[in-house]
């Protein structure tokens, strides 16, 4: 048995209609989780939820569309989630958007509503106001331990839900409010955000590939991405953790610091 044990957990999970979020979603119900699932594509969303609906049943999983950046709509739409399943354990913000030509967009969906989702999840969760505990995870990137030329604004996004998550993590009330926090850095997905790029999503389009083979960034699969998210969701304590996910490793990061010299980077 897993050290955090997921059958019965509740599972809220933003950007749901996704490849990554959709994938995630499959891998917590196999697991006996239930989920409720958000995302902005009504559309989308409503044809996968019907589709799990055939696997798993109404009992299991549920979905409303939302736009994570209205504080109030994600406020309601969490709030149907305890009203369907009475409680939510895990809290996954997962929405996200590449656009470079669209800043401000990508800072709202990618940082902001992780903030909002992680808060919000947190005046649910907290012991001390009544509630049971809980875990919530971010979905960085790559891009959130590693400065990505082609997507600066993306790359900000990313770094700032690390420095948030991470920050949430170190709270000395942490053991009083039972609230643990990670992320998770997958790299390049064959599936999902990178593929459906459409022009002027990244900057330097001509020299990606050059950029992204230089910097020893991998393609990885959906089903790595899951192998990942699972490893870290049923870890006994995950609080603070920041899982890098690439084609060879899984493993956990850390932030350090070099000597000062007279040359940067350092030989």
């Amino acid at each position: 048995m897993a050290a955090y044990d997921l059958a019965g957990k509740v599972f809220f999970i933003t950007g749901g209609a996704g490849d990554i979020g959709r994938s995630v979603i499959e891998g917590v119900l196999d697991k006996k989780s239930k989920v409720f699932f958000i995302d902005n594509n009504e559309e989308a969303g409503r044809k996968v939820l019907n589709e799990l609906l055939s696997k798993y049943g109404a009992d299991n999983v549920d979905f409303i569309a939302c736009d994570i950046t209205d504080r109030e709509k994600f406020e309601e739409a969490f709030q149907e989630a305890v009203k369907k399943f009475e409680n939510v354990d895990v809290m996954f913000n997962n929405a996200g958007i590449v656009c470079e030509s669209r800043p401000k967009r990508v800072v709202e969906i990618n940082l902001l509503g992780s903030i909002y989702g992680s808060e919000i999840a947190a005046a649910h969760m907290t012991k001390d106001k009544g509630g049971k505990g809980g875990r919530i995870i971010n979905m960085s990137s790559v891009a959130g331990i590693q400065d990505i030329p082609f997507a600066p604004t993306y790359g900000a996004t990313k770094q700032g839900i690390r420095s948030f998550t991470i920050s949430y993590s170190m709270q000395t009330s942490i053991k009083d409010v039972g609230i643990e926090y990670a992320v998770i850095h997958p790299d390049k997905v064959t599936a999902g955000l990178s593929s459906n790029l459409k022009p002027g999503d990244l900057l330097f389009e001509d020299q990606h590939d050059a950029i992204k083979n230089s910097q020893g960034i991998t393609d990885i699969s959906l089903e790595r991405v899951v192998e990942a998210f699972l490893k870290l969701v049923t870890l006994e304590k995950m609080n603070g953790a920041m899982l890098e996910v690439t084609r060879d490793k899984i493993c956990f990061v850390r932030l350090e610091r070099q000597e000062l010299g007279s040359i940067y980077p350092p030989p």
